[in-house]
């Protein structure tokens, strides 16, 4: 017996995958953003190197951060996890008793 199946397919009409279609809508969506610019080339690489080294600089600055307060929740975490053991412990000895 045939087995009717509501799977979406993969591939579009002429066989190329749903994600060819999307890259190629990205590259037809960049080039067209390149051919309308309002700015220059040299202005629009600027900014973009303006950009990446402002994200740089917050991404080296969240690792520092990370690198000062991670031992310190690790510390808390493990002190907390140590008192719930022991608490545990003697409630388990309690019931023995």
């Amino acid at each position: 017996m045939n087995e009717e199946r509501n799977e979406e397919p993969t591939e579009g009409k002429k066989g190329l995958p749903k994600w060819a279609y999307l890259l190629g809508g990205v590259a037809v969506g960049a080039a067209a953003g390149m051919l309308y610019a309002p700015k220059k080339g040299s202005e629009t690489r600027a900014d973009i190197a303006d950009w990446t080294k402002k994200r740089n600089d917050e991404r080296k600055a969240f690792m520092a951060r990370m690198k000062r307060e991670v031992p310190v929740a690790v510390a808390a975490a493990k002190e907390r996890a140590q008192e719930a053991i022991a608490a545990v412990k003697e409630r388990a000895h309690l019931t023995k008793t």
